[in-house]
């Protein structure tokens, strides 16, 4: 089995699942490919419909990045803004896109609700900080946009950031209300667990 390296994330992450190396011939609906956040979250929505569902990891669930990141669930998909997105895109893919990106921190917490998955889940929201005039006119553009799709963001002075967080080093800030944080790992195991739960076969050492 693929050695963890060792990590916060690996000696209190919640257990693995079963996952056995695919040793012969086996068919399915849907062949999906990696077993982290991307691909459990395929095989539990495919095999809730009655599709049969195989996963294949080439080490294990939450062996790879996602369960190595910091676990931050961060809002709006991109970087880019929402009208940045729709100028790209144009009106069509554009806003369809836009509104992909607002709906995965729900998605997140949707299926850590549905399935139990104890992954130490918090949504406080999301800060984002700045110093000077170094990122405001953008905070200030994500802001405004979102605000007008409904999202109740907020700009931040000083005094607000630091009561905040703790922190004084930042003259500006804005808080976003999607946002939260997870165990990454135990997240990614809750999700193979899941999907599992939910029919799939998801094999393990098997590239």
């Amino acid at each position: 089995m693929s050695e963890l390296p060792p990590s916060l994330w690996a000696e209190t992450a919640i257990e693995a699942p079963s996952c056995p190396r695919l040793t012969e011939r086996e068919e399915a609906d849907v062949v999906v490919v990696g077993a982290g956040y991307t691909g459990c979250s395929a095989a539990i929505h495919l095999a809730s419909e009655g599709k049969r569902v195989r996963v294949l990891d080439a080490a294990q669930p939450g062996w790879g990045c996602s369960g190595r990141n910091g676990g931050q669930v961060n809002p709006g998909g991109q970087r880019a803004t929402p009208n940045e997105v729709v100028q790209t895109l144009g009106e069509d893919w554009g806003n369809r896109f836009v509104q992909m990106g607002h709906e995965t921190c729900d998605l997140v917490f949707e299926l850590i609700e549905k399935y139990q998955i104890d992954c130490e889940a918090v949504r406080p929201g999301y800060v984002q900080g700045g110093w000077g005039n170094q990122g405001l006119d953008y905070q200030r553009e994500w802001a405004q946009q979102w605000g007008k799709r409904g999202v109740e963001t907020e700009l931040l002075n000083q005094r607000q950031i630091s009561d905040l967080i703790g922190s004084e080093y930042y003259s500006h800030g804005m808080y976003d209300p999607r946002g939260g944080n997870v165990q990454p790992m135990s997240f990614a195991r809750g999700l193979a667990h899941a999907a599992i739960e939910e029919g799939a076969v998801i094999h393990g050492e098997s590239k």
